[in-house]
């Protein structure tokens, strides 16, 4: 089972801009001709299923688990227009009236709902940038990463941080962020900043990294500190990638 991580990429973003032009003619028949009601391809039980797709091609990219709540609504929303279908000969055109506007409060509710997925992804989108430095207060004034200071991070005793990562305690007690250290650090520190774009905090990070991982078979934190933070470094790099750890 891959891990799943947020990936704000352009084929995300033109899914949701296809999802919210399918809203968008759902809601144009509705609040225009709701009286007609056209079931077929081109009518209100195709589009319907049309946007659900959509929907469930959404959820499908990797790492996204953001539209699990606007493929509950579309579902809904389907499922409505179904019943309106077969039940649309024996409504007044009063009741059709009705319906119509309830099933576009659906419609727009689901808009709604994207457009906020829409706009977080776009915050989320900075991931990567070459123009930001996530989780800064690793590196010490040198600029390199800091043993000492992503020991405290993660909640681990230098020693045994060390023994983790194969590094000499007393050589990085003396001199933590010494230039030589730098490769076996800068994988752990990348796994980092990946997960502090998707968490957003240092708690949830720690709280991720104690949690057992299927992929793994342990912890995070167990894999970082038996030697195994490259492959760490390496499924979280994938599944940002969109490929199955």
């Amino acid at each position: 089972m891959p891990v799943k991580l947020y990936q704000p990429t352009a084929l995300l973003s033109a899914k949701v801009n296809m999802a919210l032009q399918e809203v968008d003619q759902l809601k144009a028949i509705l609040g225009i001709e709701p009286a007609k009601g056209s079931f077929g391809k081109s009518g209100l039980r195709g589009k319907a299923e049309r946007l659900e797709d959509t929907l469930v091609e959404i959820t499908e990219l990797p790492a996204f688990l953001e539209c699990v709540k606007p493929l509950r609504l579309a579902d809904a929303l389907k499922f409505e227009i179904g019943e309106w279908r077969y039940a649309k000969n024996y409504l007044s055109a009063e009741e059709i009236k009705t319906k119509a506007g309830d099933l576009l409060k659906l419609a727009e509710k689901l808009e709604k709902t994207l457009e906020e997925i829409k706009e977080h992804s776009v915050k989320r989108s900075s991931i990567g940038s070459p123009f930001r430095v996530v989780l800064g207060e690793l590196h010490s004034a040198t600029g390199r990463i800091d043993a000492k200071k992503v020991a405290e991070f993660l909640g681990v005793k230098l020693p045994k941080f060390c023994r983790g990562l194969g590094l000499n305690y007393d050589a990085v007690h003396k001199n933590p962020d010494a230039e030589r250290i730098q490769p076996a650090l800068k994988p752990l520190k990348r796994s980092l900043e990946i997960l502090h774009d998707v968490f957003g905090n240092g708690d949830t990070i720690r709280a991720w990294l104690n949690t057992l991982h299927p992929d793994l078979g342990m912890t995070p934190m167990d894999a970082i500190l038996s030697k195994r933070a490259e492959a760490l470094h390496g499924m979280l790099e994938s599944a940002l990638e969109g490929i199955a750890s």
